[in-house]
Protein backbone atom coordinates (compact mmCIF):
# COMPACT_ATOMS: atom_id res chain seq x y z
CA UNK A 1 0.00 0.00 0.00
CA UNK A 2 1.78 3.58 -1.06
CA UNK A 3 1.78 6.26 1.56
CA UNK A 4 -0.83 8.63 -0.58
CA UNK A 5 -3.35 5.54 -0.44
CA UNK A 6 -2.69 5.11 3.64
CA UNK A 7 -3.36 8.51 4.05
CA UNK A 8 -6.63 8.22 2.36
CA UNK A 9 -8.40 5.34 3.55
CA UNK A 10 -10.71 5.76 5.82
CA UNK A 11 -9.86 3.40 9.31
CA UNK A 12 -11.87 0.20 9.10
CA UNK A 13 -14.86 0.45 11.94
CA UNK A 14 -18.19 -1.23 12.40
CA UNK A 15 -20.71 -0.10 10.00
CA UNK A 16 -24.29 -1.19 10.33
CA UNK A 17 -25.83 -4.17 12.54
CA UNK A 18 -22.89 -6.53 12.86
CA UNK A 19 -21.15 -5.76 9.64
CA UNK A 20 -17.09 -4.74 9.91
CA UNK A 21 -14.50 -3.60 6.98
CA UNK A 22 -14.98 -1.15 4.76
CA UNK A 23 -18.47 -1.44 3.40
CA UNK A 24 -19.77 -0.02 -0.44
CA UNK A 25 -21.31 3.14 1.60
CA UNK A 26 -17.89 3.64 3.30
CA UNK A 27 -16.16 4.20 -0.37
CA UNK A 28 -18.92 6.57 -1.20
CA UNK A 29 -17.69 8.40 2.08
CA UNK A 30 -13.67 8.58 1.19
CA UNK A 31 -15.04 10.58 -2.39
CA UNK A 32 -17.31 13.14 -0.39
CA UNK A 33 -14.26 13.52 2.47
CA UNK A 34 -11.89 14.30 -0.56
CA UNK A 35 -14.54 16.56 -1.61
CA UNK A 36 -14.49 18.16 1.74
CA UNK A 37 -11.06 18.43 1.74
CA UNK A 38 -10.94 20.88 -1.41
CA UNK A 39 -13.22 22.81 -0.13
CA UNK A 40 -11.59 23.62 3.26
CA UNK A 41 -8.15 24.11 1.07
CA UNK A 42 -10.25 26.65 -0.66
CA UNK A 43 -11.95 28.25 2.32
CA UNK A 44 -8.45 28.09 4.59
CA UNK A 45 -6.52 29.67 1.23
CA UNK A 46 -9.40 32.43 0.63
CA UNK A 47 -9.50 33.36 4.05
CA UNK A 48 -5.65 34.36 4.15
CA UNK A 49 -5.92 35.79 0.41
CA UNK A 50 -8.20 38.42 2.21
CA UNK A 51 -5.72 38.79 4.96
CA UNK A 52 -2.99 39.36 2.07
CA UNK A 53 -5.57 41.64 0.27
CA UNK A 54 -6.48 43.69 3.63
CA UNK A 55 -2.68 43.70 4.88
CA UNK A 56 -0.39 44.89 2.42
CA UNK A 57 2.24 43.91 5.71
CA UNK A 58 1.41 40.13 5.60
CA UNK A 59 4.72 39.22 6.23
CA UNK A 60 5.81 40.47 9.70
CA UNK A 61 9.22 38.02 10.83
CA UNK A 62 12.61 39.72 9.85
CA UNK A 63 14.07 36.73 9.24
CA UNK A 64 11.73 36.16 6.03
CA UNK A 65 14.41 38.54 4.78
CA UNK A 66 17.59 36.71 5.39
CA UNK A 67 16.04 33.27 4.46
CA UNK A 68 15.41 34.53 1.05
CA UNK A 69 18.93 36.02 0.69
CA UNK A 70 20.52 32.82 1.44
CA UNK A 71 18.50 31.18 -0.70
CA UNK A 72 19.27 33.32 -3.16
CA UNK A 73 23.72 32.86 -2.20
CA UNK A 74 22.93 29.40 -2.55
CA UNK A 75 21.31 29.79 -6.05
CA UNK A 76 23.84 31.85 -7.14
CA UNK A 77 27.30 29.84 -5.62
CA UNK A 78 25.98 26.60 -5.89
CA UNK A 79 26.89 26.26 -2.35
CA UNK A 80 26.07 26.18 0.76
CA UNK A 81 27.33 28.28 3.40
CA UNK A 82 29.76 26.61 6.32
CA UNK A 83 31.20 30.04 7.71
CA UNK A 84 29.10 33.49 8.59
CA UNK A 85 29.85 35.99 6.15
CA UNK A 86 26.72 38.14 7.00
CA UNK A 87 27.47 39.72 9.80
CA UNK A 88 31.00 40.79 10.85
CA UNK A 89 30.23 40.43 14.64
CA UNK A 90 30.64 36.37 14.14
CA UNK A 91 32.40 36.60 10.75
CA UNK A 92 34.53 33.36 10.00
CA UNK A 93 32.54 31.32 12.82
CA UNK A 94 30.87 28.52 12.24
CA UNK A 95 27.30 28.24 10.60
CA UNK A 96 25.69 26.03 8.48
CA UNK A 97 22.15 27.07 6.52
CA UNK A 98 20.66 23.87 7.78
CA UNK A 99 17.07 24.85 6.30
CA UNK A 100 18.66 25.72 2.75
CA UNK A 101 15.72 23.72 1.33
CA UNK A 102 13.07 25.33 1.96
CA UNK A 103 15.37 29.02 1.69
CA UNK A 104 15.60 28.13 -2.12
CA UNK A 105 11.94 27.51 -2.18
CA UNK A 106 11.16 30.53 -1.00
CA UNK A 107 13.74 32.35 -3.11
CA UNK A 108 11.80 30.86 -6.24
CA UNK A 109 8.53 32.53 -5.13
CA UNK A 110 9.86 35.63 -4.30
CA UNK A 111 11.96 35.63 -7.95
CA UNK A 112 8.69 34.69 -9.97
CA UNK A 113 6.50 36.64 -8.01
CA UNK A 114 8.42 39.32 -5.73
CA UNK A 115 6.49 39.32 -2.23
CA UNK A 116 3.62 38.48 -3.20
CA UNK A 117 4.49 35.09 -3.99
CA UNK A 118 6.23 34.62 -0.95
CA UNK A 119 2.69 35.17 0.41
CA UNK A 120 0.59 32.86 -2.02
CA UNK A 121 3.55 30.26 -1.02
CA UNK A 122 2.72 30.72 2.92
CA UNK A 123 -0.76 30.80 2.54
CA UNK A 124 -1.10 27.83 0.35
CA UNK A 125 0.90 25.66 2.10
CA UNK A 126 -1.02 26.91 5.35
CA UNK A 127 -4.16 25.79 3.44
CA UNK A 128 -2.48 22.60 2.68
CA UNK A 129 -1.79 22.09 6.37
CA UNK A 130 -4.69 22.06 7.91
CA UNK A 131 -7.14 20.75 5.04
CA UNK A 132 -4.52 17.61 5.12
CA UNK A 133 -5.36 17.63 9.57
CA UNK A 134 -9.01 17.55 8.44
CA UNK A 135 -8.02 13.98 6.12
CA UNK A 136 -5.90 12.51 8.78
CA UNK A 137 -8.88 12.93 11.88
CA UNK A 138 -11.89 12.34 8.92
CA UNK A 139 -10.25 8.20 8.82
CA UNK A 140 -11.99 7.50 12.01
CA UNK A 141 -14.12 10.76 13.20
CA UNK A 142 -17.21 12.18 12.54
CA UNK A 143 -16.23 14.44 9.19
CA UNK A 144 -18.38 17.44 11.20
CA UNK A 145 -16.20 17.59 14.28
CA UNK A 146 -13.04 16.78 11.74
CA UNK A 147 -13.73 20.02 10.55
CA UNK A 148 -14.40 21.56 13.62
CA UNK A 149 -10.93 20.48 14.96
CA UNK A 150 -9.42 21.50 11.78
CA UNK A 151 -10.32 24.82 11.68
CA UNK A 152 -9.82 25.62 15.21
CA UNK A 153 -6.18 24.22 14.90
CA UNK A 154 -6.08 26.75 11.71
CA UNK A 155 -6.93 29.57 13.98
CA UNK A 156 -4.75 28.65 16.97
CA UNK A 157 -1.92 29.50 14.26
CA UNK A 158 -3.16 32.56 12.50
CA UNK A 159 -0.16 34.13 14.43
CA UNK A 160 2.46 31.04 12.61
CA UNK A 161 1.33 31.88 9.31
CA UNK A 162 2.76 35.49 9.08
CA UNK A 163 6.39 34.28 9.42
CA UNK A 164 7.58 33.80 5.85
CA UNK A 165 10.47 31.32 7.36
CA UNK A 166 10.65 27.93 5.89
CA UNK A 167 9.18 26.59 8.50
CA UNK A 168 5.61 26.66 7.36
CA UNK A 169 7.12 23.93 4.83
CA UNK A 170 7.72 21.51 7.43
CA UNK A 171 3.64 21.84 8.57
CA UNK A 172 2.14 19.79 6.11
CA UNK A 173 5.10 16.95 6.82
CA UNK A 174 4.19 16.75 10.72
CA UNK A 175 0.69 15.89 9.48
CA UNK A 176 1.77 13.34 7.84
CA UNK A 177 4.49 11.76 9.72
CA UNK A 178 2.31 12.05 13.13
CA UNK A 179 -0.94 10.83 11.68
CA UNK A 180 1.25 7.37 10.37
CA UNK A 181 3.33 6.64 13.25
CA UNK A 182 0.06 7.29 15.49
CA UNK A 183 -2.00 4.94 13.18
CA UNK A 184 1.07 2.19 13.29
CA UNK A 185 0.55 2.32 17.54
CA UNK A 186 -2.88 1.92 17.62
CA UNK A 187 -2.85 -0.61 14.67
CA UNK A 188 0.12 -2.73 16.47
CA UNK A 189 1.67 -2.91 12.89
CA UNK A 190 5.31 -1.78 12.61
CA UNK A 191 5.60 1.96 11.33
CA UNK A 192 6.18 2.30 7.36
CA UNK A 193 9.42 2.69 6.07
CA UNK A 194 7.82 4.80 3.41
CA UNK A 195 7.69 7.67 5.70
CA UNK A 196 11.59 7.89 5.73
CA UNK A 197 11.87 10.34 2.68
CA UNK A 198 9.46 12.50 4.52
CA UNK A 199 11.72 12.77 7.46
CA UNK A 200 14.72 13.61 4.61
CA UNK A 201 12.71 16.11 3.29
CA UNK A 202 11.60 17.29 7.00
CA UNK A 203 15.39 17.81 7.54
CA UNK A 204 16.21 19.56 4.64
CA UNK A 205 13.42 22.09 4.99
CA UNK A 206 13.37 23.03 9.02
CA UNK A 207 14.95 22.26 12.21
CA UNK A 208 12.03 21.26 13.40
CA UNK A 209 12.95 17.47 12.39
CA UNK A 210 13.90 16.90 15.69
CA UNK A 211 10.72 16.86 17.55
CA UNK A 212 9.62 14.53 14.98
CA UNK A 213 12.39 12.30 15.79
CA UNK A 214 11.44 12.71 19.75
CA UNK A 215 7.95 11.86 19.19
CA UNK A 216 8.77 8.59 16.92
CA UNK A 217 10.43 7.59 20.34
CA UNK A 218 7.82 8.21 22.70
CA UNK A 219 5.45 6.28 20.19
CA UNK A 220 7.58 3.64 20.30
CA UNK A 221 7.28 3.40 24.23
CA UNK A 222 3.90 3.52 23.65
CA UNK A 223 3.67 0.47 21.23
CA UNK A 224 6.11 -0.99 23.35
CA UNK A 225 3.85 -1.64 26.16
CA UNK A 226 0.77 -1.50 24.69
CA UNK A 227 1.73 -4.89 22.67
CA UNK A 228 0.69 -8.40 23.97
CA UNK A 229 3.11 -9.23 26.71
CA UNK A 230 4.46 -11.93 24.13
CA UNK A 231 4.77 -9.72 21.56
CA UNK A 232 6.38 -6.82 22.92
CA UNK A 233 10.01 -7.75 22.34
CA UNK A 234 8.92 -8.16 18.42
CA UNK A 235 7.59 -4.51 18.72
CA UNK A 236 10.91 -3.23 20.14
CA UNK A 237 12.75 -4.61 17.49
CA UNK A 238 10.43 -3.42 14.55
CA UNK A 239 10.43 0.28 16.51
CA UNK A 240 13.99 -0.11 17.03
CA UNK A 241 14.56 -0.56 13.40
CA UNK A 242 12.57 1.90 12.40
CA UNK A 243 14.10 4.89 14.55
CA UNK A 244 17.68 4.03 13.56
CA UNK A 245 16.60 4.28 10.20
CA UNK A 246 15.13 7.44 10.66
CA UNK A 247 17.94 8.79 12.05
CA UNK A 248 20.20 7.82 9.51
CA UNK A 249 17.87 9.73 6.99
CA UNK A 250 17.74 12.53 9.14
CA UNK A 251 21.73 12.79 8.34
CA UNK A 252 20.99 12.77 4.16
CA UNK A 253 21.47 16.78 4.10
CA UNK A 254 24.61 18.56 2.47
CA UNK A 255 26.00 18.94 6.46
CA UNK A 256 25.57 15.53 7.55
CA UNK A 257 25.23 15.08 10.65
CA UNK A 258 25.37 19.05 11.97
CA UNK A 259 22.00 19.78 12.09
CA UNK A 260 21.06 16.91 14.15
CA UNK A 261 23.17 18.25 16.57
CA UNK A 262 22.14 21.71 16.43
CA UNK A 263 19.14 21.16 18.19
CA UNK A 264 21.22 20.45 21.64
CA UNK A 265 22.87 24.14 20.57
CA UNK A 266 19.46 25.87 20.64
CA UNK A 267 18.10 24.35 24.14
CA UNK A 268 21.34 24.18 26.11
CA UNK A 269 23.34 27.39 26.96
CA UNK A 270 22.05 29.79 24.33
CA UNK A 271 21.31 32.93 26.02
CA UNK A 272 20.18 34.37 22.94
CA UNK A 273 16.87 32.51 23.04
CA UNK A 274 15.85 34.36 26.07
CA UNK A 275 15.78 38.07 24.58
CA UNK A 276 13.82 36.59 21.62
CA UNK A 277 9.60 36.46 21.30
CA UNK A 278 9.13 33.48 20.08
CA UNK A 279 10.95 31.40 22.61
CA UNK A 280 10.12 33.27 25.47
CA UNK A 281 6.82 31.91 27.65
CA UNK A 282 3.64 32.03 26.54
CA UNK A 283 1.21 34.05 28.64
CA UNK A 284 -2.23 34.48 27.79
CA UNK A 285 -1.62 38.44 27.06
CA UNK A 286 1.10 36.71 24.54
CA UNK A 287 -1.47 33.87 23.53
CA UNK A 288 -3.92 36.34 22.49
CA UNK A 289 -7.36 34.48 20.78
CA UNK A 290 -5.94 31.12 21.95
CA UNK A 291 -6.08 32.12 25.64
CA UNK A 292 -9.43 31.94 25.38
CA UNK A 293 -9.44 28.24 23.05
CA UNK A 294 -7.04 26.78 25.55
CA UNK A 295 -9.34 27.62 28.40
CA UNK A 296 -12.34 26.59 26.08
CA UNK A 297 -10.41 23.36 25.29
CA UNK A 298 -9.89 22.39 28.89
CA UNK A 299 -13.40 22.85 30.14
CA UNK A 300 -14.59 20.63 27.91
CA UNK A 301 -12.09 17.86 28.87
CA UNK A 302 -13.00 18.54 32.29
CA UNK A 303 -16.74 18.48 31.93
CA UNK A 304 -17.01 15.56 29.71
CA UNK A 305 -14.59 13.71 31.86
CA UNK A 306 -12.02 13.10 29.05
CA UNK A 307 -9.43 10.03 29.95
CA UNK A 308 -6.50 9.06 28.20
CA UNK A 309 -4.24 6.52 28.02
CA UNK A 310 -1.10 6.80 30.54
CA UNK A 311 1.57 7.16 27.48
CA UNK A 312 -0.76 9.25 25.43
CA UNK A 313 -1.34 11.86 28.46
CA UNK A 314 2.28 12.17 28.85
CA UNK A 315 2.98 12.82 24.80
CA UNK A 316 0.07 15.52 25.39
CA UNK A 317 1.27 16.91 28.60
CA UNK A 318 4.55 17.30 26.47
CA UNK A 319 3.23 19.37 23.75
CA UNK A 320 1.54 21.58 26.38
CA UNK A 321 4.66 22.30 28.84
CA UNK A 322 6.39 23.06 25.34
CA UNK A 323 3.86 25.30 23.90
CA UNK A 324 3.60 27.05 27.61
CA UNK A 325 7.67 27.39 27.96
CA UNK A 326 8.07 28.71 24.03
CA UNK A 327 5.25 30.79 22.67
CA UNK A 328 6.60 29.26 18.93
CA UNK A 329 5.62 25.73 20.07
CA UNK A 330 1.70 26.70 20.27
CA UNK A 331 1.20 26.21 16.37
CA UNK A 332 2.68 22.53 16.74
CA UNK A 333 0.76 22.23 19.86
CA UNK A 334 -2.32 22.74 17.59
CA UNK A 335 -1.00 20.58 15.19
CA UNK A 336 -0.13 17.02 17.02
CA UNK A 337 -2.43 17.19 19.82
CA UNK A 338 -5.80 16.76 17.68
CA UNK A 339 -3.93 13.81 15.83
CA UNK A 340 -2.82 12.08 19.48
CA UNK A 341 -6.72 13.01 20.67
CA UNK A 342 -8.48 11.28 18.24
CA UNK A 343 -8.64 7.92 18.65
CA UNK A 344 -8.86 7.84 22.67
CA UNK A 345 -11.56 10.62 22.04
CA UNK A 346 -13.60 8.37 19.47
CA UNK A 347 -13.06 5.46 21.65
CA UNK A 348 -14.77 6.88 24.89
CA UNK A 349 -17.57 9.18 23.12
CA UNK A 350 -18.98 6.64 20.52
CA UNK A 351 -20.92 10.14 19.10
CA UNK A 352 -17.70 11.03 17.78
CA UNK A 353 -16.92 8.07 15.39
CA UNK A 354 -17.39 8.35 11.71
CA UNK A 355 -18.92 5.23 11.73
CA UNK A 356 -22.18 6.61 14.33
CA UNK A 357 -22.12 9.67 11.79
CA UNK A 358 -22.67 7.06 8.59
CA UNK A 359 -25.41 4.78 10.52
CA UNK A 360 -27.39 7.70 12.26
CA UNK A 361 -27.09 10.60 9.30
CA UNK A 362 -27.58 8.81 5.89
CA UNK A 363 -29.11 11.89 4.87
CA UNK A 364 -26.00 13.86 5.16
CA UNK A 365 -23.80 11.02 2.96
CA UNK A 366 -26.99 11.45 0.50
CA UNK A 367 -26.58 15.01 0.48
CA UNK A 368 -22.81 14.98 0.07
CA UNK A 369 -22.81 12.70 -2.74
CA UNK A 370 -24.77 15.09 -4.63
CA UNK A 371 -22.63 17.84 -3.77
CA UNK A 372 -19.42 15.84 -5.19
CA UNK A 373 -21.18 14.48 -8.46
CA UNK A 374 -21.94 18.49 -8.28
CA UNK A 375 -19.19 20.67 -7.13
CA UNK A 376 -15.95 18.18 -7.20
CA UNK A 377 -14.52 19.73 -10.28
CA UNK A 378 -15.88 22.78 -10.31
CA UNK A 379 -14.30 23.35 -7.01
CA UNK A 380 -11.13 22.21 -8.50
CA UNK A 381 -11.08 24.88 -11.31
CA UNK A 382 -12.34 27.01 -8.89
CA UNK A 383 -9.03 26.66 -6.46
CA UNK A 384 -6.52 26.78 -9.65
CA UNK A 385 -8.20 29.84 -11.32
CA UNK A 386 -8.37 31.68 -7.80
CA UNK A 387 -4.74 30.56 -7.37
CA UNK A 388 -3.92 31.74 -10.66
CA UNK A 389 -5.65 35.16 -10.45
CA UNK A 390 -4.45 36.26 -7.03
CA UNK A 391 -0.01 35.49 -8.69
CA UNK A 392 -0.96 37.63 -11.77
CA UNK A 393 -3.81 40.27 -10.34
CA UNK A 394 -3.17 40.28 -6.30
CA UNK A 395 -2.15 43.03 -4.85
CA UNK A 396 1.39 44.55 -4.00
CA UNK A 397 2.48 42.76 -1.07
CA UNK A 398 6.08 43.58 1.21
CA UNK A 399 6.74 42.90 4.49
CA UNK A 400 6.23 44.94 7.66
CA UNK A 401 7.37 48.74 7.27
CA UNK A 402 8.66 47.88 11.05
CA UNK A 403 11.12 45.65 10.07
CA UNK A 404 12.11 47.17 6.71
CA UNK A 405 14.70 49.91 7.61
CA UNK A 406 14.63 51.12 3.26
CA UNK A 407 15.07 54.46 3.89
CA UNK A 408 18.10 54.47 6.18
CA UNK A 409 19.76 51.52 4.02
CA UNK A 410 19.11 53.35 0.64
CA UNK A 411 21.06 56.41 2.53
CA UNK A 412 23.90 54.14 3.43
CA UNK A 413 24.99 53.17 -0.58
CA UNK A 414 24.19 56.42 -1.90
CA UNK A 415 26.35 58.01 0.67
CA UNK A 416 29.06 54.81 0.50
CA UNK A 417 29.09 55.15 4.22
CA UNK A 418 31.31 52.15 5.29
CA UNK A 419 32.38 50.59 8.75
CA UNK A 420 31.05 48.24 10.96
CA UNK A 421 27.20 48.83 11.38
CA UNK A 422 25.33 48.50 14.63
CA UNK A 423 21.15 47.28 14.31
CA UNK A 424 18.60 46.37 16.27
CA UNK A 425 17.64 42.59 16.33
CA UNK A 426 14.58 43.12 13.79
CA UNK A 427 16.35 45.32 11.16
CA UNK A 428 19.20 42.46 10.87
CA UNK A 429 17.07 40.48 8.02
CA UNK A 430 17.11 43.65 6.04
CA UNK A 431 20.51 44.32 6.06
CA UNK A 432 21.03 41.17 5.02
CA UNK A 433 18.54 41.05 2.47
CA UNK A 434 20.49 44.38 0.95
CA UNK A 435 23.85 42.86 1.13
CA UNK A 436 25.07 44.75 4.62
CA UNK A 437 26.77 42.90 6.92
CA UNK A 438 24.92 43.04 10.44
CA UNK A 439 25.37 43.26 14.18
CA UNK A 440 22.91 41.23 15.07
CA UNK A 441 20.27 39.02 12.90
CA UNK A 442 17.85 36.28 13.57
CA UNK A 443 20.52 33.40 13.08
CA UNK A 444 20.25 33.06 16.67
CA UNK A 445 20.26 29.38 16.83
CA UNK A 446 23.68 29.16 16.14
CA UNK A 447 25.32 32.49 16.55
CA UNK A 448 25.48 35.63 18.50
CA UNK A 449 25.69 33.20 21.53
CA UNK A 450 28.33 32.61 24.52
CA UNK A 451 27.36 35.60 26.06
CA UNK A 452 26.74 38.03 23.40
CA UNK A 453 22.91 38.47 23.54
CA UNK A 454 23.21 39.42 27.41
CA UNK A 455 25.77 41.72 27.18
CA UNK A 456 24.18 43.44 24.03
CA UNK A 457 20.84 43.54 25.85
CA UNK A 458 22.87 44.10 29.40
CA UNK A 459 23.74 47.60 27.37
CA UNK A 460 20.62 48.68 25.86
CA UNK A 461 18.22 47.70 28.85
CA UNK A 462 19.99 47.87 32.09
CA UNK A 463 22.79 50.32 31.97
CA UNK A 464 22.35 52.83 28.64
CA UNK A 465 25.04 55.04 29.62
CA UNK A 466 27.65 52.37 28.53
CA UNK A 467 26.22 51.75 25.59
CA UNK A 468 28.59 54.69 23.41
CA UNK A 469 31.59 52.68 25.28
CA UNK A 470 29.91 48.94 23.98
CA UNK A 471 29.63 50.28 20.40
CA UNK A 472 33.16 51.20 20.96
CA UNK A 473 34.21 47.59 21.76
CA UNK A 474 32.97 46.38 18.48
CA UNK A 475 34.32 49.24 16.80
CA UNK A 476 31.26 50.16 15.02
CA UNK A 477 31.11 53.90 13.09
CA UNK A 478 27.60 53.71 11.65
CA UNK A 479 24.19 53.07 14.01
CA UNK A 480 21.53 52.65 12.58
CA UNK A 481 18.27 52.63 15.36
CA UNK A 482 14.90 52.96 16.35
CA UNK A 483 13.42 56.51 16.39
CA UNK A 484 12.85 57.20 20.37
CA UNK A 485 14.36 54.18 21.68
CA UNK A 486 17.10 54.13 24.22
CA UNK A 487 20.36 53.75 21.51
CA UNK A 488 18.41 56.55 20.34
CA UNK A 489 18.98 58.78 23.03
CA UNK A 490 22.25 58.06 24.29
CA UNK A 491 23.15 58.20 20.20
CA UNK A 492 21.70 62.14 20.46
CA UNK A 493 23.26 63.21 23.48
CA UNK A 494 26.93 61.68 22.63
CA UNK A 495 29.23 64.63 21.35
CA UNK A 496 30.45 61.81 19.34
CA UNK A 497 27.84 61.18 17.12
CA UNK A 498 25.53 63.10 14.55
CA UNK A 499 22.23 62.05 13.26
CA UNK A 500 22.48 62.20 9.36
CA UNK A 501 19.34 60.42 8.35
CA UNK A 502 15.77 59.98 9.99
CA UNK A 503 12.60 58.72 9.45
CA UNK A 504 9.47 57.27 11.05
CA UNK A 505 10.94 53.94 11.12
CA UNK A 506 14.77 54.35 11.80
CA UNK A 507 17.51 56.86 12.26
CA UNK A 508 20.77 56.65 11.28
CA UNK A 509 23.90 57.85 12.93
CA UNK A 510 27.43 58.26 11.81
CA UNK A 511 30.51 58.78 13.84
CA UNK A 512 31.88 61.94 13.64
Amino acid sequence: MTLASRLIEPDRVSVGSGATGLAPERLDVVKRTILFLLVLIYGFYLFLGFVLLSKANFISDPDAFWHIAVGRTIWQTGTVPHVDELSHTFRGQPWIANQWLGQLIFFAAYTLDAWRGVGLLAAAVAALTYALLFLMLARSMRLTVAIGLATTAFVFSLPHFASGRPQIFADPLIVIWVANLVRSVENRTPPSFMLLPVMTLWTNVHGSFTFGLALAGALAVEAFFSSPADQRFRTAGRWATFLVAALGFACITPYGLKPLLMTLQVFVGNDAVNYIQEWRPATLEILGINGPIILGLLFLALYHGVKLPLWRLLSIIGLVYLMFAHIRFAALFAIVAPLLLVTPLTKQFPFLRLSTQIATEPSFFSAMARASQRFLYPVCILMIVSVAAFAAFGPPIAPDRKISPAGAVDYIQKEHLSGNIYNPYDFGGYLIFRGIKTFIDGRTDQLFIGGFATRLYDAVDQHPRKFIEYLTAYNVSIALVIPDSREAQELSAAAGWQKVYSDDVSELFQKR
